[in-house]
């Protein structure tokens, strides 16, 4: 069983159904872990944002 998505990472002669599912697994993963990373960072900005914006406010307000 040959993927779409084998050929297009390698060329068909070297991609058998075992490497191809090793393959997408690895992909899979690291995208999952890039995910999360960049939605942690993203969190972190957020509420660094927030907070940085709640004591602006409260400067002025005061």
């Amino acid at each position: 069983i040959r993927y779409p998505f084998c050929s297009f990472l390698r060329p068909r002669w070297f991609c058998d159904h075992y490497y191809c599912n090793r393959q997408l697994q690895t992909y899979m993963y690291l995208l999952l872990l890039l995910d999360e990373l960049v939605l942690n960072e993203l969190l972190k900005m957020l509420t660094s944002l927030i907070i940085a914006t709640i004591a602006f406010f409260r400067l002025i307000l005061d």
